[in-house]
């Protein structure tokens, strides 16, 4: 259950904002996920989301299965499988690179272009409709804790990976 303003303004100390964040990003993903592009092309799995707005953004540019394993954090078996589950779904194509016949360049289709940009379209949907009772100043507030709070998580991993060493 979502926790109400009314619970906020009359007890704080019950509020856990991690688990408001949580609610928040599943409410939106559940809202994403349900909608008809999604429904439409139910094949494509998170990280295969992932990959293709990483791509998607990068058109143009040299992208390598290395730079996929890199940014998102995962293990090269990983990537090798989500990259040729893409290939064989016709969402991406690998090109052999001149100086290196072992490298293959990452490139989207125009199917992939597609289902992409009616992701991009739908995702800014829900957030203009999940923003619509907000003002610019209740936005600007919102936007500067949820940064404060990131930095905050992000000095503890510091923190506790200085410890683990």
């Amino acid at each position: 259950m979502c926790t109400t303003q009314h619970d906020i303004d009359n007890n704080t100390n019950n509020v856990h904002i991690g688990l408001e964040c949580r609610l928040i990003a599943n409410l939106v993903m559940r809202t994403v996920n349900e909608s008809q592009v999604f429904r439409n092309n139910n094949y494509i799995t998170g990280v295969q989301g992932w990959v293709l707005r990483y791509l998607y953004d990068h058109q143009g540019e040299q992208v390598f299965q290395k730079d996929m394993e890199k940014r998102f954090n995962v293990r090269r078996s990983t990537v090798t499988q989500t990259l040729t589950l893409m290939e064989q779904r016709g969402l991406i194509v690998r090109h052999s690179v001149d100086k290196d016949a072992r490298l293959k360049r990452l490139e989207l289709t125009d199917k992939a272009i597609v289902i992409q940009q009616q992701i991009i379209a739908e995702i800014d949907r829900v957030e203009k409709e999940m923003l619509q009772n907000l003002s610019a100043e209740q936005l600007r507030v919102c936007i500067d804790v949820l940064a404060t709070i990131k930095a905050n998580l992000l000095a503890m991993k510091v923190q506790t990976d200085a410890v683990e060493i």
